[in-house]
């Protein structure tokens, strides 16, 4: 746009970090390859990002020097779609939750903290729950109720844990809660009665009143 014209590009940046730490790529680029090739993030006049892929060719010579050409592409709605795709296969479709295989992901580089500064950092706790007599009601009620159930018992069960901690879908009805930071036993059992207090609320699904016991 017209507003930008003459103006230094560090005001397409959001930080001079981060201008400073592109330029360095850049020269790096232009001093190996006399071109650059990656993508950028940018920031709009609002205050919104926006990822372009750009292009940069050094004119007549391989030196910045002797001018440069530059192409950009707006690579936004590509990068939010490999965004989505990332997150839906680290979570379950069904509960939104993350499945196993991240919750291992997420226990593992725990423990390797842990081991890295064993005094530093505070303890993990993994705690194990699963519906009681969920088998019934999918048999009786039928799977649609069933899945209603594991939904609502998904969204009471993140609502009682911080933000540092994970609720995980192990499958079926097996769910496990990581509690990354936990400074005394006492701590986790707080959490663990808080969780048994949220699920002992009736559930309501269409004209179905279930009780939950974990």
């Amino acid at each position: 746009p017209a507003t930008l014209q003459g103006q230094h590009t560090r005001l397409l940046h959001a930080s001079v970090a981060d201008y400073e730490r592109v330029q360095q790529q850049v020269r790096a680029a232009f001093v190996a390859h006399g071109s650059f090739s990656g993508d950028v993030c940018f920031v709009r006049q609002d205050g919104s990002r926006v990822w372009a892929r750009v292009q940069g060719y050094a004119l007549g010579q391989a030196a910045e020097e002797a001018g440069t050409l530059w192409i950009l592409e707006d690579g936004t709605a590509e990068r939010a779609a490999l965004h989505e795709q990332d997150w839906a296969q680290q979570h379950d479709p069904l509960t939104l939750l993350p499945h196993r295989d991240t919750l291992a992901q997420r226990l593992e580089a725990l423990m390797a903290q842990r081991a890295s500064t064993p005094e530093a950092e505070p303890a993990g706790v993994l705690l194990f729950l699963d519906l009681d007599y969920f088998k019934h009601i999918n048999d009786s009620l039928g799977h649609a109720v069933g899945d209603q159930l594991l939904q609502a018992v998904a969204e009471r069960l993140g609502a009682c844990v911080r933000t540092t901690d994970t609720v995980a879908r192990q499958g079926g009805d097996e769910f496990v809660i990581l509690l990354s930071e936990i400074e005394q036993r006492d701590d986790a059992a707080r959490i663990a009665d808080k969780l048994l207090k949220a699920c002992a609320h009736p559930v309501r699904v269409g004209s179905h009143e279930l009780h939950v016991t974990l």
